[in-house]
């Protein structure tokens, strides 16, 4: 039962951070907060909400390994015949959601090299 609560506060507090993602800075922080909502959705058996979590951390950092691995079991958990759930999603939307990625991912490269 503590391990629950363990997995519903670390959703909570996740969530919230990935709510302020419009005002954070550093892209390290939005792909923690969805990397730790995934994990505790995965060990909550509730894989269907995890897959976009993962999807997210992978697309900031493809080379993500607990990404990569909780993915593939969520898969394997789900099966071949899931399709995940499209939200309506407009193209300026998406287009903005890229760009809010590649900024971060720039300004990371500055902060790097100074």
């Amino acid at each position: 039962m503590n391990e629950e609560n363990s997995d519903q506060t670390e959703i909570y507090y996740s969530t919230k951070a990935i709510l302020c993602t419009p005002y954070l800075v550093d892209i390290d922080v939005v792909k923690r907060a969805h990397l730790r909502r995934g994990l505790a959705f995965v060990r909550q058996n509730e894989p269907h909400k995890a897959v976009s979590d993962l999807k997210i951390v992978l697309d900031i950092e493809s080379t993500n390994k607990q990404a990569q691995t909780a993915l593939k079991k969520c898969m394997l958990q789900l099966g071949e015949d899931w399709v995940e759930p499209v939200t309506p999603v407009t193209p300026d939307v998406a287009f903005f959601e890229k760009q809010e990625v590649e900024e971060f991912k720039r300004k990371k490269e500055v902060a790097n090299l100074t």
